[in-house]
């Protein structure tokens, strides 16, 4: 199976290690599905979302443009002049930053908020044609990439400052020159994941950089020697998928989350709020034609989150998880009557 995530696919294959996980029993919470994009034609399949901050506004693309959903109010952040955008990541200050088409040709990074979009972009020499920004944190702090053609792509680290300039953050000291970086993310503290990987993206590693070192996420996968980094929280933890394994690194340990009951084809990690909490996508035994389904993990247990909608939203099946705020809000994509959407799962509280 391939999870498209934004800017890059993540193919899962392979068996995941064989472990007891029980069905989850009753809980003590739950979730109610707000629906974000239903009043969207459905000839319009363009779409997917990225992040959630705070206060539960969630940003990606519905119909090829950046958007912001307010509790399904959708906003739309127009474009650099060209016909395309896409908003990947927000701050708790309603900040976005993601990537626009230009009205001539090439694609830049952008800043926007209170209704303005800034042109932040590209990495200076080399012959950059496209960037990207990633992640914003609530420091102002942007991170990104931008590549030249095909031949490769760099990560960058700016701010929200006009006058910043794009800052080419390099490699891991252990990795050739030729090598890539891309899709980075940047937490509260002003550190940053990405994932390294060679000309072909065939040989990658995920990093954690934190003040000036790169700490390289190992894998537990024994057949798949790659690891993603797609998520981190303020406490450094970070979350991917090595392989066909979804794992949890903390402190240089790194924990596999396990898979969904009945599962054979792995898993993937791609959010961790600062209560440790996870989210992400998990092959399963299949329910409604579906044989995969997002999760929630915390304290050692993974969840399915269908177990755990509410009765009033029982009809959906959510098939993954994306983001994860500290209120344990996740922004998800689920599919009703055949039809996928943007999904904000609201805690009962």
């Amino acid at each position: 199976m391939t999870i498209r995530t934004g800017s890059r696919s993540l193919a899962l294959a392979g068996l995941v290690a064989t472990g007891s996980f029980a069905a989850p029993q009753a809980q003590a919470f739950s979730y109610h599905v707000q629906c974000q994009d239903c009043d969207v034609q459905q000839a319009y399949v363009d779409w997917y979302a990225l992040s959630i901050n705070r206060d539960g506004l969630i940003g990606g693309v519905t119909r090829g443009l950046a958007v912001i959903y307010n509790h399904g109010v959708r906003t739309e952040l127009g474009t650099l002049g060209g016909n395309s955008s896409a908003a990947l990541d927000l701050s708790d200050a309603d900040a976005a930053v993601g990537s626009s088409a230009l009205a001539g040709s090439g694609t830049h990074a952008f800043y926007w908020q209170f209704g303005r979009m800034r042109d932040l972009g590209l990495l200076q020499g080399a012959g950059f044609d496209f960037a990207g920004a990633t992640g914003i944190n609530n420091l102002g702090q942007i991170v990104g990439y931008s590549a030249y053609g095909t031949s490769g792509t760099h990560c960058f680290a700016t701010t929200v400052a006009p006058d910043a300039v794009m800052r080419d953050i390099g490699l891991p000291p252990d990795v050739p020159a030729t090598w890539n970086c891309t899709d980075p993310k940047v937490n509260n503290r002003g550190h940053m994941i990405a994932y390294i990987g060679d000309e072909t993206w065939y040989d990658r590693h995920g990093y954690l950089v934190r003040d000036g070192k790169w700490i390289a996420m190992q894998s537990i996968d024994p057949d798949n020697p790659t690891t993603d980094a797609w998520g981190l929280n303020d406490l450094d933890q970070v979350v991917g998928n090595s392989g066909s394994f979804a794992f949890l690194w903390t402190n240089g340990v790194m924990k596999d989350l396990g898979v969904l009951p009945g599962g054979t084809d792995g898993a993937a990690a791609f959010a961790v709020n600062n209560r440790g909490h996870v989210v992400g996508i998990s092959s399963t035994a299949g329910r409604k034609h579906r044989f995969y389904a997002g999760f929630f993990y915390r304290n050692g247990t993974m969840f399915d989150l269908n177990d755990l909608l509410d009765s009033a939203s029982r009809h959906w099946h959510i098939e993954r998880a994306v983001d994860i705020n500290d209120h344990d809000d996740i922004v998800a994509v689920g599919y009703h009557q055949g039809q996928a959407h943007t999904l904000l799962l609201k805690r009962h509280r």
